[in-house]
């Protein structure tokens, strides 16, 4: 086998191993939630043995190692020769973490088992041993060791290509027999004479007798990795005390069979750069289709615009299919916090449950990638300044287990996500304080309610009296509001002081193509985004103050932003000028601009590093006729105004 294929069968086991070992820490975590749960150890052990397998498979020696003593140490477990206990769980989720560690630092041949693995291996074994024939309190077995032996004939029939995809016959072989006790026979049959035999394609069939307590799917396993049409056959014999049961087994472990056979996947697994080019590909379509559009307004002709018409249905569609490709459900990164809220509420001696709803809700992958840091500011707040101790909750009157809830669902555009618990909430006297200190309020300023929680957005803001590896050093939701900001969205904050806190996300579905509004100053195009307008009004100048910088809408007074002196475009302003008001988290303000052209589907572009320090920008478009739009941020913008005005008052 080349380089070449080697390295794409590498870059294929890697993928599948990361996936396998993310499942595994959500299955070990419901797994100590319900010890009894047999279906969820099977599932777990499934994992570590397909991991031993597929790694054995390319003579990654020190993944093979691991995973075999670990796989060892949980058939202990499931056979009741240990009891599932706290600290058994601890030691597996470790082991969970060695694995991916020896994975990121690049998967290499024979290399063997690192010293400090080999250290954490035989602590793990010296516990399980010494744990054996022994009940911890509180601890229960977790499956019962009086399995009924099965009788099973397995025909395998390698395809052709398998020697060349680096099949090893022998090493598969050996992996089924130790599941039981049985025999294996080769059938000669297919091999050709010698004139007509090629040494890199496989002819010999394997028949199998396997007695065992393991299951078809254990079987199958074993083979995880091997393609082709009638590669595996599995015959079950069941003894006389449960032949009663035969048909209703066989007919479960049928369906399940045809869910885990990788003969009939219904999925296709695709790298991520490949998606991101079929996105950019797309983007230009869309891009393309408004110049076709122009150029047939130009024309005229009727034939050519019904044509474009057709071409523009058919871009949507596609655009709109590739979007959804792009889709992730967010529980990809919802399941990463069960581990550590089980890790810190341990760490800080408290009881804490973790609620999860939502997490279906489905994204654009490019913002799921960079939502995870974020959300792990906020779950760490709750668990380490939210949620009180055991003893504190119940002399406040409250259960001794404190909660946290994640809640996430889709609001027409965009996706709102909430990280609340039911604490202590923020106190808003020790903010208050800590903002005399550092000087950013005067003594005798006076804030309300709202304006004083939203304090612990400003920069190294922190109100905790210690630094700890969870927080208080003043980052975390500074960090939060900056990143979501960046991903176009926003943050809001919900306080109840005694009672609990919520912190909610909202951000767009996508950052690829969104839906914008056009318009002009002189020559210079704009887009503002339409999920941030709510609605468009005439302006003219000559009723206005030379100097007033708010306009009436709707008997309401709202400040605006002139946009052709903000960005500094020259040329007369017209008579009647036109005004856009977008919505902020501050409240509403009006986008002052010479006109409104409409609705435009933008292709967002980046501007590259010469605009990185560009203030209420946030990227590019271009138009039809093969000009640039600028995307402003709206939330940036009108901040960066805000913030200019101040510093004109104080000087």
């Amino acid at each position: 086998m080349d380089k070449i294929d080697n390295e794409r069968f590498l870059s294929a086991f890697r993928s599948e191993a990361f996936d396998a070992l993310s499942s595994l820490e959500h299955l070990l975590i419901e797994l100590e939630k319900h010890p009894q749960d047999a279906e969820a150890l099977a599932a777990v052990f499934r994992v570590m043995h397909t991991l031993k397998g597929s790694s054995g498979m390319f003579s990654l020696d020190d993944i093979s190692s691991f995973s075999h003593r670990v796989e060892t140490l949980l058939s202990d477990l499931r056979e009741g020769r240990v009891a599932l206990s706290r600290r058994f769980m601890d030691y597996t989720l470790d082991a969970r973490d060695w694995l991916i560690s020896m994975i990121d630092e690049g998967l290499e041949e024979g290399r063997p088992l690192r010293p400090e693995a080999e250290a954490f291996l035989q602590d793990f074994e010296s516990f399980v041993s010494t744990s054996q024939n022994c009940t911890e309190q509180n601890d229960e077995a977790v499956v019962d060791p009086q399995v009924a032996l099965k009788q099973y004939q397995i025909r395998f029939t390698p395809p052709p290509n398998f020697f060349q995809t680096g099949g090893q016959v022998g090493a598969l072989l050996r992996e089924v027999l130790a599941l039981g006790s049985g025999c294996v026979r080769p059938d000669w049959s297919e091999v050709p004479s010698l004139s007509q035999l090629d040494p890199e394609t496989a002819y010999v069939a394997w028949d199998i007798e396997l007695e065992s307590q393991c299951s078809q799917e254990d079987i199958q396993d074993v083979f995880l990795f091997v393609q082709g049409k009638d590669v595996l056959r599995i015959t079950e014999q069941r003894v006389e005390s449960v032949r009663h049961q035969l048909q209703d087994d066989e007919s479960s472990l049928g369906e399940k069979r045809n869910v885990m056979s990788p003969l009939h996947s219904s999925s296709v697994r695709v790298e991520s750069a490949k998606l991101d080019s079929l996105m950019d590909l797309v983007g230009e379509m869309v891009t393309i289709h408004a110049q076709v559009r122009q150029a047939g307004w130009r024309i005229g002709d009727s034939s050519l615009s019904s044509v474009i018409e057709r071409f523009g249905r058919l871009t949507e569609e596609l655009r709109d299919n590739v979007m959804g490709i792009r889709m992730l459900p967010l529980s990809l990164v919802f399941s990463r916090f069960l581990r550590l809220v089980r890790d810190a509420s341990s760490d800080l001696g408290k009881k804490i449950d973790l609620e999860i709803h939502g997490g279906e809700t489905e994204i654009d992958k490019s913002i799921l990638e960079k939502l995870s840091d974020p959300l792990v500011h906020l779950v760490r707040n709750s668990v380490d300044h939210g949620i009180e101790s055991p003893q504190e909750r119940l002399e406040l009157g409250k259960s001794e287990s404190g909660t946290v809830r994640i809640e996430a669902f889709q609001d027409g555009a965009s996706v709102r996500i909430r990280v609340g618990d039911d604490g202590r909430g923020l106190d808003r006297e020790a903010i208050l304080r800590k903002a005399r200190e550092r000087e950013i309020l005067k003594t005798d300023e006076v804030l309300d309610s709202e304006s004083i929680d939203r304090l612990i957005f400003l920069p190294g803001f922190s109100t905790a009296k210690e630094v700890s590896d969870l927080s208080g050093r003043g980052v975390g939701m500074d960090a939060v509001r900056r990143q979501i900001i960046t991903l176009g969205g926003d943050v809001f904050l919900t306080n109840q002081p005694g009672i609990g806190c919520t912190v909610e996300i909202v951000i767009p579905l996508t950052l690829a193509i969104i839906e914008g509004l056009l318009v002009r100053i002189d020559q210079e195009f704009f887009v503002i985004p339409l999920a941030d307008v709510e609605l468009c009004i005439e302006h003219i100048d000559a009723n206005t103050k030379k100097d007033a910088s708010y306009v009436q809408v709707s008997e309401e007074l709202v400040p605006y932003i002139n946009l052709r002196e903000y960005f500094e475009v020259e040329g007369p302003r017209p008579e009647i000028e036109q005004m856009v008001i977008v919505r902020t988290s501050g409240g509403k303000v009006g986008l002052l601009v010479d006109h409104v052209v409409g609705s435009n589907q933008t292709v967002i572009k980046s501007l590259g590093r010469m605009y990185e320090g560009a203030e209420g920008v946030s990227s590019a478009t271009i138009l039809g006729d093969g000009s640039i739009a600028i995307v402003l941020d709206v939330e940036r913008l009108v901040d960066m105004v805000a913030r200019t005005e101040a510093e004109l008052r104080v000087t």
